[in-house]
């Protein structure tokens, strides 16, 4: 079953170590606000509760007490000189009935550091202290490939072992992508007493397998979206957005308005990127048509790019699936090219949230109209 889970540090008690209070009144109002943000989290829907360590450990597990969930797991600080080691401190100082565990297995987080032979360090240092083998959980930015799972920290939901959502105006949406990504564990980067009944809501779905329903706005149910230069509004649920290889300017030909690509630093290719609106289309597998109205000027080709649902290919590779070529024949008249796809996602992934690009090499292209044509 999918897992959720918490930094216990946002839930947390919120007055400092430095306060003018004795230290067993520190000590008492500790577990009472461990407990509290413990009890906020099973009511919460949450699984595993990821404990900041080294810190007030003690304070922890006096609060988890006889609670019957979550359970707790260690998030290892980026300063331990020694991260094997304070893993396994963690789990010496928690009794065993509260340990996250998989398949046996307790979890570990690993911090974004970059510190050579840890996970063979932390296997060992787990096997000759308590006898069990470490189920690790690191960040991508690790140049070891032994974790048993992969989160990335501070970024929009990715296709991981481990989906991060954060809270804010877009926690429905992150929740409605990690939903579609169906993870083995699912992180909330951040809490509130507020998120906590949406929270629950969603770990509810999250752990029966069921997906959400994607946020209405102003292009649902449109047949069609489109992007065109000649009339106000320019956009219709479509827009070009700007990147470092897909720079453009608007220009004027004989009275007639274009984009036209320019060249950048990053190589001889030129892109355009096109985003569609996410309340037309956003994480969900349908067939569309996209018709491009471009200027047949000079020789060479171009390529259409899209964010697909291709799950034959690796992630960074389903975003850039090639839905054909179309010649040039330098006839100086404007023509139309249809790229018909079945597999659209349009997930936002490629530069600049992106969702489909126009690709041309060593020269320009030029377009006036762009045209998405909706399907199942």
């Amino acid at each position: 079953m999918p897992l959720l889970l918490v930094l216990l540090a946002q839930a947390g008690p919120h007055f400092a170590k430095t306060d003018d209070v004795r230290p067993f009144e520190r000590g008492r109002r500790l577990v009472a606000a461990y407990g509290r943000a413990l009890d906020e989290f099973r009511k919460g829907g949450v699984d595993v509760a990821l404990v900041p360590f080294p810190a007030d450990i003690k304070a922890v597990v006096d609060a988890l007490g006889t609670l019957d969930g979550p359970r707790v797991a260690p998030a290892l600080d980026a300063s331990c000189r020694d991260l094997a080691a304070a893993a396994r401190d963690f789990y010496s100082l928690v009794p065993p009935r509260h340990w996250a565990v998989i398949d046996d297995r307790p979890i570990v987080w690993l911090p974004a550091v970059d510190a050579p032979r840890a996970l063979d360090l932390l296997r060992e240092t787990f096997e000759k202290g308590i006898a069990r083998a470490p189920f690790v959980v690191a960040e991508i930015s690790w140049k070891e490939t032994k974790a048993d799972a992969r989160y990335a920290a501070g970024a929009a939901p990715r296709e991981l072992d481990v989906v991060t959502v954060a809270g804010g105006a877009g926690y429905e949406k992150s929740w409605y992508v990690a939903l579609r990504i169906q993870p083995r564990f699912v992180a909330v980067e951040s809490w509130s007493k507020e998120l906590a009944e949406a929270t629950a809501k969603y770990a509810d779905k999250l752990h029966r397998g069921e997906g959400l329903m994607l946020p209405k706005g102003p292009w649902t149910g449109e047949r069609n979206v489109n992007w065109q230069v000649k009339y106000a509004p320019f956009e219709r649920g479509l827009k070009p957005v700007a990147t470092d290889d897909g720079l453009f300017e608007k220009v004027e030909l004989a009275g007639i308005e274009m984009i036209t690509t320019k060249a950048n630093k990053l190589g001889t290719k030129r892109c355009l990127y096109f985003d569609v609106d996410d309340s037309w289309q956003f994480w969900e597998k349908k067939t569309v048509a996209i018709v491009v109205e471009f200027l047949d000027q000079g020789q060479g080709s171009f390529a259409l790019e899209y964010d697909s649902a291709d799950a034959k290919l690796e992630p960074p590779a389903r975003a850039q699936k090639s839905a054909g070529e179309v010649g040039l024949g330098g006839t100086g008249e404007w023509k139309q090219a249809t790229f018909p796809i079945g597999d659209a996602l349009f997930a936002g992934r490629l530069p600049g949230g992106a969702d489909f690009r126009l690709v041309v090499d060593k020269r320009g292209l030029a377009v006036r109209r762009v045209v998405v044509r909706g399907g199942k």
